[in-house]
């Protein structure tokens, strides 16, 4: 059963840990809360901005087009 507050938790811890420089930390937390929650288009987008940081230009892009085909699918 999902957790939305573990959830999110994590998204926060995620994005505190981007913002310190700890990628790899980060992108684990954005990945777990992807897990949890596969229809949450946030962490997508702070996992491909990381991915972005640490120079993976495709991890990066294929994040973004999916926050777009989500963004589609709720107009």
């Amino acid at each position: 059963e999902l957790d939305k507050d573990l959830t999110v938790a994590r998204i926060n811890r995620g994005f505190a840990l981007m913002n310190a420089g700890n990628l790899t930390a980060a992108e684990t937390d954005f990945t777990a809360s992807i897990t949890e929650d596969p229809e949450n288009p946030l962490p997508y987008g702070l996992r491909a901005s990381c991915r972005l940081l640490r120079g993976d230009a495709a991890g990066a892009q294929a994040d973004y087009q999916q926050v777009i085909q989500m963004d589609e699918k709720n107009p």
